[in-house]
């Protein structure tokens, strides 16, 4: 056997040997290659998530911001109303009172009058002393009305007792009996004014907004139902 038998081999082993392995390597660095650009891949999609996420939630951020500020601020104004309808309220209940006050001694006067008439011995003061009370019993009447809502129900219902009493305060011939009435159906008016604008207040601080005009109502009717069934049943004779 030559040498040169014995070299072919060799070197077809070689090539063989060589190609393989050049194959080996163009497989293993496109593998590489492949998982690099794989993960590339997946580090600009995780870039592009990350982005989107961050608009998200800046935008989620901006959005709950604005709805704490509009909370606050109708917290605020509540919180304002609040204030200003209990002073309201402590305001009109002095006045209610006043006017009451005033009435009453109205008609102590006619009983006192009356009876001095009856015994012959009227009093010199006694025509001032009624000028004077029934002057003050206006001006409460007055200020009561400015202080009350004219398009409230409830309102012009007090208001209409209120000016009957004044109108039998110009007769000395009225009847008590009907005086009496007014007075009742009066101070009814008053608590139910009051007690519904408590029960407002109270709404309108646990709601964290102003009711709304059929919700005041409702109010005001469940109220003078409760205080006194009868009178609520009468009082649109008050109109």
């Amino acid at each position: 056997m030559s040498g040169k038998e014995v070299t072919q081999p060799a070197v077809e082993a070689a090539r063989i040997a060589a190609e393989t392995a050049y194959h080996n390597t163009l497989i293993a660095a496109v593998v590489t290659v492949s998982a690099a650009l794989i993960a590339l891949a997946g580090t600009v999609v995780m870039i592009i998530n990350s982005n989107k996420i961050s608009k998200q939630t800046s935008s989620i951020s901006k959005e709950l911001g604005q709805k704490n500020l509009q909370s606050l601020d109708k917290r605020r104004l509540i919180d304002t109303v609040s204030t200003q309808r209990i002073e309201w309220i402590n305001n009109i209940r002095h006045h209610f009172s006043n006017f009451n006050q005033k009435a009453f001694l109205l008609l102590q006067w006619k009983i006192n009058n009356k009876i001095q008439q009856q015994k012959d011995t009227p009093s010199a003061n006694s025509k001032l002393e009624k000028e004077n009370l029934f002057n003050e019993l206006v001006e409460a009447s007055s200020q009561i009305e400015l202080f009350l809502n004219p398009t409230e129900k409830m309102s012009l219902k007090l208001l209409k007792t209120q000016s009957e009493v004044m109108k039998l305060n110009l007769d000395d011939r009225y009847s008590l009996d009907e005086y009496v009435t007014y007075m009742h159906y009066s101070v009814f008016f008053q608590q139910v004014i009051l007690k519904a604008e408590w029960k407002r207040l109270k709404q309108e601080t646990e709601f964290g907004r102003l009711l709304y005009e059929s919700e005041i109502n409702k109010i005001f009717e469940e109220t003078a139902k409760k205080i006194d069934k009868e009178k609520y049943t009468n009082m649109n004779l008050f109109l």
